[in-house]
């Protein structure tokens, strides 16, 4: 991985743990998983799609006061990125800021949050643990 798509996929992170609330080293690769009933209602708020729904999804995650973890996965990157630096970059800047607006109108203080107790070998107690990111989602329900 290049220099400048190196130093445009930290500015990315920072923004993205900018508008979530707290430290995300990675919002893009691996997995998120959710109890169903937890995280529905607030899937149904999320607007985004594309590279920056994860970013929504987990900052609204955490608007709400539900707990989240990153778990590192190996992985190698792959030559031949359908990224374009650019053009997808100032879209997902953009994106973020919309993002942060919705999040200053209170959208998702609305919700009513749902609590459900993790398996005791989870160390989040709140109802919500994500793996290391990056499952795209293809419609709001």
């Amino acid at each position: 991985m290049g220099f400048v798509r190196k130093s445009l996929g930290w500015l990315f992170a920072w923004c993205a743990s900018q508008v979530i609330g707290r430290p995300c080293a990675d919002t893009q690769c691996g997995f998120k998983m959710f109890r169903r009933r937890t995280v529905q209602p607030i899937v149904k708020r999320c607007r985004e799609n594309g590279y920056t729904f994860d970013v929504e999804l987990l900052a609204a995650v955490h608007r709400r006061g539900l707990e989240f973890s990153e778990i590192s996965i190996p992985w190698t990157a792959v030559a031949g990125s359908k990224v374009s630096l650019f053009r997808d970059g100032v879209s997902m800047l953009w994106r973020l800021s919309s993002i942060r607006l919705r999040q200053m109108t209170g959208v998702f203080e609305q919700l009513v949050a749902v609590q459900e107790p993790l398996p005791s070998s989870r160390k989040a107690d709140q109802g919500v643990v994500c793996s290391t990111f990056g499952a795209e989602r293809t419609s709001h329900d």
